[in-house]
């Protein structure tokens, strides 16, 4: 488990979540379960986490170049396409499974099934 998992779990402010993906947290590491920050943010049907995790950066205090802010950016995109260990599920499979409304609205929002798409070119 990570920092960034562990602010996830306990709902700290969306500016610490971003400030860790700035310094390089991974949105795509697992835990011993599998599950990825978002996986969690999904299981509270925390939209306000998933958009901290998901949501292009625009940065103010720490100038990042155009091609680390998209990085981050992809990074962030990639974990919703992780599976977790016990089902295999991606974030947008456990969104329906919880019923989190916030956040299957949120992620259609995002075009999940472009995302989705990826799912079947990646190997878990």
């Amino acid at each position: 488990m990570t920092l960034l998992h562990i602010a996830v779990i306990n709902s700290l402010a969306y500016v610490w979540v971003r400030l860790l993906l700035v310094y390089g947290a991974d949105p795509c590491a697992q835990d011993e379960d599998g599950y990825t920050p978002a996986h969690y943010a999904v299981e509270c049907n925390d939209i306000a986490m998933l958009k901290a995790l998901t949501m292009i950066l625009h940065c103010h205090t720490k100038t990042l170049s155009d091609s680390e802010i998209v990085n981050v950016h992809q990074r962030c995109l990639n974990a919703l396409v992780v599976r977790e260990k016990s089902g295999g599920l991606i974030v947008s499979m456990l969104t329906c499974l919880k019923q989190a409304i916030k956040c299957v609205e949120y992620l259609h929002q995002l075009h999940m099934e472009q995302i989705e798409t990826q799912v079947s070119e990646r190997i878990y």
